[in-house]
């Protein structure tokens, strides 16, 4: 039994190319985070690209069958969109999802409308037309036909299995931790130089997990070490810093979390001075996982 598309009388194929590509732009647009996304953003890269093209190099149905078709649109494809990435690393652009899905686009619109105008320039008998038949003798077919076939069926049982995996483990990015300094009006410039002064202190933990810290808070010459260490729950309303004694606090941050608190300090000795926050995460106490510092001088 077969059942016939009328591709010779109506690009439905290349409707459904440019719908699938539209569909997209408004998936990502909609439903950033979705399945959905990356099932259509596969579809559209690994094969729409190429299909169109195959339309536009292969207009008629006597040059090429179909498995041939499909599998040299998965070939073509996988040439293309590396192709116009390249081409937008030399664009103010760049290589971004926008202007990659965009430029995808574009393409497929335009190279749609040629393989439309060049099926029809050609007799209808002739057309690229598509026939599905639901039997399939295996025994009959062309050896290079079944090597196409089982080519197809692993791509899309590999396509399958990448859809399935990166639904089930989301990428979580890169891991890190966030410390910074802030002014009194929170702002990141004002800050103070003197014996005396207010800051606000900000870690941001992108760890992916709930994430124990310690920040030591020292006053030391130059990169000196402290010489003296000792333990805080909470700052006092103005901390009193010493020379090379550092303050220290435990606290813990949960993910996509902050932790913000402000520092009110004045110390008395004389000279130019470094005010270190070190910053470890728990069971790493070797160095400091991130450090900010302000350079301080007290004239007397």
């Amino acid at each position: 039994m077969k059942l016939p598309l009328a591709l010779e009388k109506r690009p439905d194929d290349l409707i459904a190319a440019i719908a699938i590509a539209l569909l997209l732009l408004a998936v990502i647009a909609l439903l950033p985070e979705s399945a959905v996304r990356t099932l259509l953003g596969l579809i559209f890269v690994l094969f729409i690209p190429g299909y169109v093209a195959v339309a536009a190099l292969f207009p008629s149905n006597e040059r090429i069958d179909w498995i041939e078709r499909i599998a040299l649109s998965l070939g073509l494809s996988i040439a293309i969109v590396p192709l116009i990435g390249l081409a937008l690393n030399y664009t103010p652009w760049g290589i971004r999802l926008e202007p990659i899905l965009a430029s995808l686009t574009i393409f497929v619109v335009v190279v749609s409308i040629v393989a439309y105008w060049r099926r029809m320039q050609l007799p209808e008998d002739e057309r690229m037309r598509l026939d599905i038949e639901i039997n399939i003798n295996w025994r009959e077919m062309a050896l290079i036909d079944k090597a196409l076939a089982i080519g197809i069926v692993i791509v899309f049982v590999a396509t399958v299995s990448v859809i399935a995996y990166a639904v089930v483990n989301p990428p979580h990015g890169e891991r890190f931790t966030q410390l910074a300094l802030l002014d009194s009006n929170h702002m990141a410039s004002d800050y103070p130089s003197g014996s005396s002064g207010t800051v606000e202190v900000c870690i941001g933990n992108n760890e992916g997990e709930q994430t124990n810290y310690t920040l030591i808070i020292v006053l030391v010459e130059d990169n000196n070490n402290y010489t003296s260490l000792f333990y805080l729950t909470s700052l006092p309303d103005i901390a009193q810093l010493n020379l090379g004694e550092g303050i220290a606090m435990n606290f813990s941050v949960p993910d996509n979390e902050w932790n913000n608190f402000t520092l009110s300090f004045e110390f008395d000795d004389i000279g130019e001075f470094k005010l270190r926050f070190l910053l470890y995460k728990e069971g790493e106490i070797d160095t400091p996982y991130r450090e900010v510092y302000l350079w301080l001088t007290n004239e007397g």
